[in-house]
């Protein structure tokens, strides 16, 4: 196995190597992996055989940097892609310091378990140690017969018991597999926890999704390989969605003009809440909410709102005629159609009687195509302009002609070179103003 360069020069005594745990298919190898390391780099799934390729995650500990090598689970072949993957399991045990097998509480020790342990004195560099896994699963008595079973399976160099759900002995287990390393520095940056590159870690994401979500539909024996990815706005690139001036300002003047001061704003999808800061310089009270959790967590260092939440529009944490305005710009397009009914329920429902919405979007209306909204890919809900009027049309929604007409007419520009107002400037927007009976 090729190491990487060390990078580590610490004076203290520090150890560090490679670490592979093997096991039946499903024993919790890759949630472990992911316990140790800290966060999530190895998919998970309760089907077998989940991981086709060997994953390095990075546990970086005040004594010691683990390497470990996430591998597919070790089984008597009976395809092709598990001869690949067996072979795949067996060159890279043969390059690591440790190799750590896993066995599930829940599970007595069986024929599978000692063929895979058989199989490792073809590899005597490496130390063996055993891990009982699972064990938030099971009793203490399933426990005590788990521990007992390994015990008398072989020689280890230690055998614990762990809860990588729970997190017990978790970093127990880490302290132990550092003694056993050599010394040494460390070989990747402190602030690296896996070598796999952004596309791949992507991929597998994808997969583990499918995997849980199919059954019958789709073999199990599946990839998922990415023509292209497209960075939307989680990066601080796009000043319209995380920066703060004349624009937001403007803006945020022309939507909530009459709007008594002191009111309860609420903007669904609202990035990192530079536009809904324009709203809280006018005084009122700014409550936003999006699924990205970076740019959440962004606007909570950026910009002074009131309330930043993170989650799905379908579930708003709101109580019913809490809001005096519910406004949304450039969003609903970019969510799938089949929960549009759940997100305009849930903004009415909020929205207190005499409240306002006001909802700007990408719209097809007369003498426009489709395709000409398709150059962004997160346009993945385009309609025509009458399937979003009959859509917001719905309950106690009704359409504010005279706040739409005063929008058209707005003196509010969004910048002082331009002499146009916002309506001018971006003909393209789809303007749906709504009061609530």
């Amino acid at each position: 196995m090729a190491r990487p360069k060390k990078k580590h020069d610490d004076k203290v005594e520090f150890h560090s190597g490679f670490v592979s745990l093997v096991g039946r298919p499903n024993v919790g190898k890759s949630t472990l992996t992911n316990a140790l390391v800290g966060e999530k780099v190895a998919i998970t799934s309760s089907k077998p055989q989940t991981t086709r390729h060997t994953i390095r995650g990075i546990s970086n500990r005040e004594r010691g940097q683990l390497i470990l090598v996430d591998t597919p689970g070790i089984h008597r072949p009976r395809t092709l892609l598990g001869e690949r993957l067996n072979a795949l399991v067996q060159s890279t045990l043969s390059e690591v310091d440790i190799i750590g097998m896993c066995f599930p509480a829940t599970e007595p020790v069986g024929p599978g378990d000692r063929f895979i342990s058989e199989q490792l004195d073809k590899y005597p560099r490496a130390m063996k140690v055993a891990i009982v896994t699972k064990t938030d699963a099971a009793s203490g008595t399933q426990i005590l017969q788990r521990l007992t079973e390994v015990h008398e399976l072989r020689v280890w160099a230690f055998l614990i018991p762990v809860s990588a759900v729970k997190n017990d002995q978790v970093d127990q287990l880490a302290d132990e597999l550092i003694a056993l390393l050599p010394p040494g520095p460390s070989f990747y940056d402190v602030e690296e926890t896996t070598d796999e590159d952004l596309e791949k870690r992507i991929s597998e994401l994808i997969r583990e999704s499918i995997l849980e979500d199919v059954q019958d539909e789709l073999p199990h024996s599946l990839a998922v390989t990415l023509d292209d990815m497209f960075f939307f706005y989680d990066n601080e690139s796009n000043e319209l969605y995380t920066g703060y001036g004349y624009w937001q300002e403007e803006y945020a003047k022309m939507v909530s003009k009459g709007l008594p001061q002191g009111s309860v704003v609420f903007d669904g999808g609202c990035a990192c809440g530079s536009i809904l800061y324009g709203f809280k310089k006018l005084g009122h009270k700014t409550i936003g909410m999006d699924l990205s959790a970076y740019m959440v967590g962004l606007g909570a260092e950026k910009f002074d709102n009131d309330e930043l939440i993170c989650g799905s529009l379908t579930k708003i944490p709101l109580e019913d005629n809490s809001v005096d305005l519910v406004h949304s710009a450039q969003v609903l397009e970019h969510i799938p159609q089949d929960l549009m009914d759940d997100i305009i329920a849930e903004f009415e429902r909020i929205l207190k009687p005499g409240g306002r919405m006001f909802l700007c979007l990408d719209a097809i209306r007369d003498g426009e195509t489709k395709e000409m909204y398709m150059g962004d890919p997160t346009h993945v809900n385009i309609q025509p302009i009458e399937y979003w009027a009959k859509l917001v049309k719905k309950g106690n929604l009704l359409f504010d002609v005279q706040r739409y007409n005063d929008f058209v007419r707005s003196e509010y520009r969004p910048t002082k070179e331009v002499d146009a107002n916002f309506f001018q400037a971006y003909p393209y927007w789809s303007v749906f103003t709504l009061i609530k009976e």
